[in-house]
């Protein structure tokens, strides 16, 4: 074991010199026994002997040395063939390092370079191999973001720009030219394709990049493109400086930004224009009045003028056509207009069949004028899908630059303006005056203070009486509603209750007379009793009438209150019955049922009031005070009220004369047949107290009488 030990661990230095020893002691043993052999034996004496034996201590010593020099030249060649086989790549090749020798030495010198090399390469494939996943990654996302690369040299003013950029401008690529070898150029390239309106723009920031002024360079420009159009681009980049902060440097990315930039342009576009005539809508033409002010302000003699224009009854053409036949008018009257203007007007439409025109440059007011009369003939229109010819007819509002000091209060006054020219029956034209906005403002408040009035019921309801003619008693008593201003004073019933009925409060405010009405006919039976109260009329509206529950809220309303439906009657005007599909006659047949009595009011003023006087489901007729006031002077009216009276009268039905304000008015209609009457002659509207008062002085003379 301990020779086995000596020779895995011996150097090679020490085994040769043993080998050596070995072989010189083989032959010293050899000769000394040669010398000490007995020379009188019987044994042949060999002639050269010595030689023989040196001749096998030589052979001894290079079979040593041989079987030595076979194994260190094994020994060798396989760390030979692990060089070539680590040169060849194969890294995991290791050498048995047995032994304590110089080649068991080098081979674990080996191993260890191997091993070390091994993580070395190992490391260094899986850095490649990470370097080329994210190389991979960032030209996936580059291609996806679809953008071009730029580098600038500052110092030598030279660019690099990839093809990607080259394709964005329409340039013919090289096929020699990749996107690892990019194209070279001077900015000055770049530079001249930018659009001559943001050039000073795009090197006003690049110059505040590089003074460090922003910390990246970012510009939405235009860029020639190859068959001279203009495409936007998205330049973005940062610059890389110095220890003294000079930027050196600057790399950064091209957007091909043309399409949303096309998309924002028609959006701002659409927004700012009318989706069916592409005119200006209400903003822009804002913009465009604020940009004529503006104009003024520099120059007080440049004068213009506001036209707002409406079709009139336009929505008759989209109920007997069709939406798409008055889309069609719409647009020819648009065409129609722009072709009567001048060269810088604006026309714009505001709303469904409203237009605004704006007239630069005017002389006078006077010319505005002209022009708004010229614009009143509009040119018969064929009908989409008809051959119907159409004739529309309009209005118009004129607002002049010395009207309003900002472009609203302008486009409000022809609209004022405008609202005037509808209400008046003679001219379709109106030009714009102060008391028009007073007006409208006022308006305007009433609104508002008309429905806190109703919400706090802070209105009063007043009673007039309807007298016998014959005797001169009160037959019967109309409640009218009445609105006190507590600044305004007494607004009267033809201003707020119309206001009502425009804002759909006309319901409301009949509820609120007929429950007022109610607890003072209660007052009136505790001071006077039942068969002392008369009954009493409330007024009902057309858009009342239109409501089909109207007759069951009318008989709750009353029964909550538990008086009988007698006491109380219900006046609607003549109009009424003229109207297609209305419930009206319904509600008011319902009512009768319960005994209530209905009047038609305003008798005499309707279109037909002789062809259906048969069929109204009334019990009383009031002749329209129109009648009334000429009855003594007119001979032939007043053969149409005594007619009118008997004509009644047949059909089972009273009659009231409204508005008597003389005795020749009141002894005419007695003397006719006339039942009753109504006027000032007899009793203005008076408190419910009043009334109260008048029920029970007529209660006592009833009983002394």
């Amino acid at each position: 074991m301990r020779i086995q030990h000596f020779f895995r661990n011996a150097s090679i230095k020490a085994k040769l010199l043993l080998a050596g020893m070995v072989a010189q002691a083989v032959l010293l043993i050899l000769l000394i026994a040669n010398y000490l052999r007995p020379r009188g034996s019987a044994s042949v004496d060999v002639p050269g002997l010595g030689a023989l034996i040196v001749a096998a201590g030589i052979f001894v010593t290079f079979i040593l040395l041989s079987g030595f020099c076979y194994s260190l030249t094994r020994r060798l060649k396989r760390l030979t063939d692990a060089s070539r086989a680590l040169a060849e790549g194969r890294l995991d090749h290791r050498l048995h390092d047995d032994g304590g020798d110089e080649i068991a030495l080098l081979s674990r010198q080996f191993n260890s370079m191997a091993s070390a090399l091994q993580q070395h390469v190992g490391a260094l494939r899986s850095a490649t191999e990470r370097l080329s996943r994210n190389e991979e990654r960032y030209a996936l996302a580059f291609h996806g973001a679809n953008d071009g690369f730029w580098d600038w040299n500052i110092p030598d003013d030279q660019g690099y720009f990839s093809p990607r950029f080259c394709e964005m401008l329409g340039c013919s690529i090289d096929a020699s030219v990749s996107n690892a070898s990019p194209l070279e150029t001077s900015t000055a390239l770049f530079i001249a394709r930018l659009h001559p309106d943001e050039v000073a723009t795009f090197r006003i920031r690049m110059i505040e990049h590089l003074k460090g002024i922003t910390p990246q360079f970012m510009l939405e420009h235009r860029i020639r493109h190859e068959d001279g159009s203009y495409r936007w681009i998205m330049t973005r980049g940062i610059a890389q400086r110095d220890a003294q902060g000079r930027a050196l440097r600057m790399a950064g990315s091209i957007s091909d930004i043309h399409l949303r930039k096309r998309v924002e342009q028609q959006l701002q576009h659409d927004a700012m224009h009318d989706g069916l005539t592409g005119l200006p809508n209400q903003p822009l033409f804002i913009e465009h009045l604020r940009h004529a002010l503006a104009q003024r302000a520099h120059n007080p003699h440049f004068r213009f003028a506001v036209l707002a224009l409406n079709l009139e009854r336009f929505h008759l053409i989209n109920d007997s056509y069709s939406h798409a036949a008055g889309d069609h008018l719409l647009r020819q009257v648009a065409d129609h207009l722009g072709r009567q203007l001048r060269g810088g007007d604006i026309l714009a439409r505001l709303s469904g069949d409203q237009f605004a025109i704006l007239l630069h440059g005017l002389s006078s007011s006077d010319e505005a004028l002209e022009t708004a009369r010229r614009l009143l003939n509009l040119p018969a229109f064929s009908a989409l899908g008809s051959q119907q010819i159409l004739h529309i007819r309009c209005r118009i509002g004129v607002a002049t630059s010395d009207d309003g000091d900002n472009a609203e209060t302008l486009l409000r006054n022809a609209d004022n303006a405008l609202q005037s020219a509808r209400r008046n029956t003679s001219s379709h034209v109106q030009v714009f005056q102060a008391s028009m906005y007073d007006k409208a403002r006022n308006r305007l408040t009433l609104e508002t203070e008309l429905r806190n009035t109703l919400t706090e019921k802070r209105l009063s309801v007043a009673y007039q009486p309807i007298i016998r003619l014959f005797n001169s008693s009160t037959a019967s008593i109309e409640a009218l509603a009445r609105w006190q201003h507590p600044e305004q004073g007494f607004i009267p019933p033809n201003v707020f209750i119309p206001l009502a009925e425009s804002l759909d409060l006309v319901h409301e405010l009949g509820m609120f007379v007929l429950d007022r009405v109610c607890l003072d006919i209660k007052e009136w039976i505790h001071r006077v009793g039942i068969d002392g109260v008369r009954p009493v009329s409330v007024n009902l509206s057309a858009r009342q009438l239109s409501r089909p529950d109207l007759a069951s809220e009318l008989l709750d309303t009353i029964a909550s209150h538990d008086l009988p439906p007698e006491l109380l009657r219900f006046e609607v005007t003549e109009s009424l019955f003229t109207r297609s599909g209305s419930p009206a006659a319904e509600t008011l047949q319902k009512l009768r049922e319960t005994r209530i009595s209905v009047l038609i009011d305003d008798f005499g003023t309707g279109y037909s009031a002789l062809s259906y006087l048969h069929v109204l489901p009334c019990d009383i007729l009031k002749l329209d005070g129109s009648f009334v006031g000429s009855i003594a002077t007119n001979s032939r009216l007043r053969a149409i009220v005594r007619h009118s009276i008997g004509l009644a009268h047949d059909l089972g039905m009273t009659v009231v004369a409204e508005c008597i304000e003389s005795d020749t008015q009141a002894n005419m209609l007695r003397s006719i047949g006339c039942d009753f009457g109504q006027g000032f002659l007899f009793s203005r509207p008076v408190s419910a107290d009043e009334i109260g008062q008048k029920l029970v002085a007529q209660n006592e003379v009833s009983k002394t009488v």
